[in-house]
């Protein structure tokens, strides 16, 4: 994707303002333009767009720029007709930066410079206010996206890489509060790599296996400690009781963990944890039954937690 194609940018309830306000900035509508909200949501890209439809509208090559990084510029340098900064809260910590920025953004208005900035942040915009204090400024939230905006986003991505996935893992990433549009677009990208297609319930457990290292740091957490409580906790409805080897076989086998993460969580070696699948590989092949229903089992948890 070329920089400042918006092709595999996904509208959404969410950034839709944003989206116009971006048009009317590089047609001349809306000068003084700022875009502020949570990481991860497209900020960044929009910004590209928007010095890409400059060069083609007004033939002016235009470049986004960092905040902090610019405001290092000599004055010859920042002078230019349009102005992109990115990541602008970067600048907003220290007072000398602050009003360092400030007083450019206010000398851009007064010759009637474009200038469209981006903000991460959680929060109003009302603390930005008094940085823009100019009544020209206008401020556009894109905000985190409902869960129901979260699978749109998933399934369109899905779609443009050719990757057909099952609605329970798809509605499992969306209910991650903690995972934003760009870990949605990693995750699709990281289950590509495994494979193109995700279709069948149980691809869910193989899945989740395949995202750990990204779960691992979401308020979703160890994927080994959820497999345990969902078959080995109070919870559980299998008997007899689900053995160690079992959940080795899970973790290996089922969720494709590595030996030395599966060895790690028992305490044991990563050969001990070889013997164990093997032997519970060879008890699955003559009775695949009882392996059938702790999978469908898991399934069931993690769809419905």
């Amino acid at each position: 994707m070329a920089l400042g194609d918006l092709s595999d940018y996904v509208a959404l309830p969410s950034n839709l303002k944003a989206l116009e306000s971006v048009k009317d900035f590089t047609e001349s509508l809306a000068p003084f333009v700022v875009i502020y909200g949570p990481t991860g949501w497209g900020k960044s890209q929009l910004l590209d767009h928007a010095c890409a439809q400059i060069g083609v509208i007004h033939h002016i090559t235009c470049v986004k720029q960092e905040t902090k990084a610019y405001l290092g510029l000599s004055q010859k340098q920042i002078s230019s007709k349009w102005l992109v900064l990115d990541h602008a809260q970067l600048a907003m910590s220290a007072n000398s930066d602050k009003q360092a920025l400030r007083q450019i953004l206010e000398q851009r208005v007064k010759l009637s410079k474009p200038t469209l900035l981006a903000v991460t942040q959680s929060q109003s915009a009302e603390n930005l206010k008094a940085l823009f204090v100019c009544r020209e400024w206008k401020f556009v939230e894109i905000k985190a996206a409902e869960t129901i905006e979260k699978e749109v986003l998933a399934r369109e991505k899905a779609e443009k890489l050719h990757v057909t996935v099952h609605d329970n893992i798809i509605r499992m990433m969306a209910k991650i509060s903690n995972f934003n549009g760009r870990s949605l677009i990693g995750a699709i990208h990281r289950l590509n790599i495994t494979k193109s297609d995700w279709s069948e319930p149980e691809d869910l457990l193989l899945a989740l296996g395949v995202l750990q290292p990204q779960l691992i740091e979401s308020q979703f957490g160890d994927l080994r400690d959820r497999i345990n409580e969902a078959l080995a906790g109070p919870a559980n409805t299998i008997k007899p009781e689900v053995t160690t080897k079992e959940l080795m076989f899970v973790f290996n086998r089922v969720c494709g963990l590595s030996e030395h993460s599966t060895a790690s969580y028992f305490s044991t070696e990563p050969g001990i944890v070889y013997k164990s699948v093997k032997s519970v590989e060879q008890k699955v092949k003559q009775d695949p039954a009882r392996m059938n229903n702790l999978k469908s089992q898991l399934v069931k948890f993690f769809a419905q937690s």
